[in-house]
């Protein structure tokens, strides 16, 4: 009990804090300007940059389409995801795969355990990209972004007005949001590595390690948001699937397989009339 008052005041000195907070923010954004033009910082303040636009390109949408529902023009990412891993189980080891990938990446990254060997990638300082090109070229930022908007919002456009076929919504969705992933993540990472041709951005692991460096705890709830997108997505529609899984859980209490050593107590047959009467077994000719 006193560890939950504890809690309480912690949280209500924050909500109290928080208008001090906010002003001490906007009395610090002459100086955020200041450090973003700083050549010595140009590197990270374009991870900052780019990642976070990357961010709000993904996020605009989902929410949207989270919020409107099906009064919206596509579906959510884990919607589109959860569809097609209906149809194509073989999805979900992708976005396994993925995981794992990103788990691997951040590992090392935050180790700094870079290694190089004489006859593969080397490392480009500054934007810690891999390269197996002799030469390096840079990639104009600008030229790049409103070329990725263009990739991703034309064809998109496209499919939804051209597409006439049955769950339009969910076609112009897996358009986009593979659209947004190859044009923003895939290409200027393959770009680096193939080409030699480097934007002036670090990659999103590194951007990380910068961001936690700076604002620790704003970090740990981004990445911790972005882990539970992850999970969302493997075991679509998850965490809606926990009710289920408990209601299967007490059908097997309430009429085991085997005879129980003890009879159940008030409470249990209380829970099992319950869950009788609502009749949510499933039809006996259900595969």
């Amino acid at each position: 009990m006193r560890l939950l008052w504890v809690a309480f005041l912690a949280l209500l000195r924050w909500i109290v804090s928080a208008p001090v907070r906010f002003v001490r923010w906007i009395a610090r954004f002459p100086h955020l300007i200041a450090w973003f033009k700083d050549g010595a910082n140009h590197k990270e303040a374009w991870g900052y940059a780019w990642w976070g636009a990357a961010g709000i390109a993904i996020a605009v949408p989902e929410l949207w389409a989270a919020v409107g529902g099906k009064d919206v023009l596509w579906p959510t990412i884990s919607g589109t995801v959860g569809r097609l891993e209906v149809g194509h189980a073989w999805v979900a080891l992708v976005v396994v795969g993925v995981l794992v990938w990103a788990a691997v990446h951040a590992i090392r990254v935050t180790t700094e355990k870079w290694r190089t060997r004489r006859d593969g990638p080397k490392l480009v300082a500054g934007v810690e990209r891999y390269t197996v090109a002799d030469d390096t070229h840079d990639l104009d930022p600008i030229e790049y972004l409103l070329f990725a908007v263009a990739a991703v919002a034309v064809p998109s456009a496209l499919v939804r007005e051209l597409y006439n076929g049955a769950n339009d919504r969910y076609a112009f969705g897996e358009v986009m949001y593979a659209l947004i992933a190859f044009w923003w993540l895939i290409v200027p990472g393959w770009l680096a590595y193939r080409r030699g041709y480097l934007v002036p951005y670090p990659t999103l692991f590194r951007t990380f390690k910068d961001l936690a460096g700076r604002a620790p705890r704003f970090t740990i709830i981004l990445v911790g948001g972005l882990l539970i997108l992850l999970v969302h997505l493997i075991a679509y529609p998850w965490p809606a699937t926990i009710p289920d899984t408990n209601r299967l859980h007490l059908q097997y209490e309430c009429h085991p397989l085997v005879p129980p050593s003890t009879p159940p107590d008030a409470d249990q047959r209380a829970a099992c009339k319950k869950l009788d009467d609502a009749d949510l077994k499933p039809p006996a000719a259900t595969p």
